[in-house]
């Protein structure tokens, strides 16, 4: 087998991950996203947020507020400060319950074949059938790393670093400016942690 020439470094910290990185004049973003899939920004006051010392700016988009600030701290203090509404749209009622409800009322239907190799329901019906049913509710995807990215823009173009781990995805997409417009020229790296 192959040895991982990246564990060395791992071990004693020499690696660096998004989160490590620190340009001159950086401002720091935390935001709180819509708690219902699909659900928007009703509405909010920036006005709490603004009065935290150290915060910039509030920026409130369809399904997310976010907080800009002089460092993180400071952001968190601003989002903590305020009260936002949401309107949580048609998945308002969405629980785990009526998602295992959903997939059971699925599977009473016909399947969908991926790949077929011999005869399955042969082999099947020659021996003992066990069945068993497992279930496991949703858990977030919880990496080692906390999601960040670092982003520089400078004359017109932006350079962002994104260790997500479904960087490629994200190499697509454009970086977009406080005008929403996307930078035309664009560098997105993906750092250790991706």
């Amino acid at each position: 087998p192959a040895h991982r020439i990246d564990t060395p470094d791992k071990a004693i910290g020499k690696t660096v991950y998004g989160i490590d990185v620190l340009r001159p004049g950086t401002r720091f973003a935390t935001f709180m996203a819509s708690p219902v899939i699909g659900g928007k920004v009703a509405q909010v006051d920036p006005a709490p947020a603004l009065a935290q010392p150290g915060v910039r700016q509030v920026v409130v988009l369809d399904d997310l507020v976010a907080v800009v600030a002089d460092n993180t701290w400071a952001a968190q203090q601003g989002l903590a400060a305020l009260s936002i509404e949401w309107a949580d749209g048609a998945n308002a009622a969405l629980g785990q319950a009526q998602l295992w409800a959903d997939i059971e009322k699925a599977a009473q239907g016909p399947g969908v074949t991926a790949q077929k190799e011999g005869d399955a329901l042969a082999r099947l019906g020659t021996g003992t059938l066990f069945e068993a049913s497992y279930e496991l509710p949703f858990l977030a995807h919880t990496p080692m790393e906390p999601l960040n990215c670092t982003v520089h823009v400078h004359d017109g173009a932006g350079a962002g670093l994104l260790p997500d781990g479904g960087g490629q995805g994200a190499r697509h997409r454009p970086l977009q400016g406080d005008d929403q417009q996307p930078h035309h020229r664009r560098r997105l790296r993906s750092p250790a942690g991706s």
